[in-house]
């Protein structure tokens, strides 16, 4: 009954790695795009906080999927799978980012070299809460890396050394906990204006533990599922009423965030269950999950990009707008093309070598 439950599961997760290929993979340019733009065209900032919480979310949903289907093949031996796991994400990570860490640092755009240290241990985003700036800015982005590689460093001991029945309880509780937290410091100490306490990691779970949530609820308690389309409804409601009361800065509101990653994760467990709708159908075009898998290199070379195209004196200088937008698009991910070919799918293809 045990093997037959865990091939089941594993079974459950295979499938929905490869709805995540189909249909998945391509909503990761949309969020890294959004990052881009508020930049590039001086948008509201939190248009760009909601491509990283989607990103947070989709990461929270595959990482805990991918955890959970070696977990269910029912070995006992955690040390080979757990090593493997970690292998597999510094080659996926680690041969970009410090490549371009390592050009930086060798340019000292913006004095980077001064804070060497904080980068090359994954951990900016304690750097800017200390400084309460982002500064250097053309590092500010490696705030929401560093949150990923510290969830990494924890996140499979707690899904390999807990039960799924208590999982499907204790994250989406992990989840309202850490937003929580963040909400009372930031009310009790509002002197970090500028960097809030929610670029620390244990204050960033929302987005990550409720998209864990939704890959333990798929295989403990689908039934239950059946629930998340009426309360993602019921949060767009409530966030159009907010926006019409207080406009865009309801969304900067840490009130709303549970809303927005609600409504992220009812899109996620859509694209993961409806493959054959039409806009599943429409994100899987070859052009968008192409673009979906150099997602990762567009939102790390972008504000080198944008440094180069505004503020270099080699550059252009244009102003930050539409048509910036648009020219540290484009350049980003034709660098991005470049590094996913040259450095990071050939760092990938060692990934066979550390097998679940």
């Amino acid at each position: 009954m045990i093997e037959h439950a865990s091939r089941k599961a594993a079974s459950e997760l295979r499938e929905a790695e490869s709805h995540r290929i189909q249909a998945l993979d391509s909503t990761r340019i949309f969020a890294a795009s959004a990052v881009v733009y508020a930049h590039a065209a001086d948008a509201p900032a939190m248009l760009g906080r909601l491509g990283v919480e989607y990103f947070f979310a989709l990461s929270g949903y595959l990482i805990t999927g991918i955890l959970l289907r070696a977990r269910g093949t029912g070995s006992r031996d955690f040390a080979r799978p757990l090593g493997n796991f970690f292998a597999r994400r510094c080659l996926r990570i680690w041969p970009a980012y410090y490549l371009l860490l390592a050009f930086l640092l060798w340019r000292n755009h913006e004095h980077i070299r001064a804070s060497a240290i904080w980068h090359i241990l994954y951990s900016s985003n304690v750097l800017f809460w200390l400084k309460d700036r982002w500064n250097p800015w053309i590092a500010s982005h490696f705030w929401s890396l560093a949150v990923e590689e510290q969830f990494y460093l924890i996140w499979p001991f707690l899904i390999y050394w807990t039960k799924r029945a208590v999982l499907k309880w204790l994250l989406p509780a992990l989840a309202f906990a850490s937003w929580g937290m963040a909400f009372a410091l930031s009310t009790c100490f509002p002197g970090h204006y500028n960097v809030g306490f929610d670029v620390l990691m244990p204050f960033s779970l929302l987005s990550l533990a409720m998209g864990a949530t939704l890959a333990v609820w798929r295989l403990e308690c689908p039934r239950a599922l059946r629930g998340l389309k009426p309360l993602g409804y019921l949060c767009i409601v409530t966030l159009i009423i907010s926006i019409a009361i207080q406009g865009t800065a309801a969304l900067e509101s840490f009130g709303t965030r549970p809303l927005t990653t609600i409504c992220f994760v009812w899109f996620i467990a859509v694209l993961s269950t409806q493959t054959s709708g039409t806009l599943s159908r429409l994100l899987a075009a070859r052009p968008l999950v192409y673009l979906g898998s150099v997602s990762y290199g567009v939102y790390l070379y972008h504000l080198l990009m944008l440094y180069y195209i505004v503020q270099s004196k080699h550059g252009p200088q244009l102003p930050l707008g539409l048509v910036t937008f648009i020219a540290t698009w484009t350049a980003s991910v034709l660098l991005a093309c470049l590094s996913w070919h040259l450095i990071e799918k050939p760092a990938n293809a060692f990934k066979a070598r550390f097998v679940f």
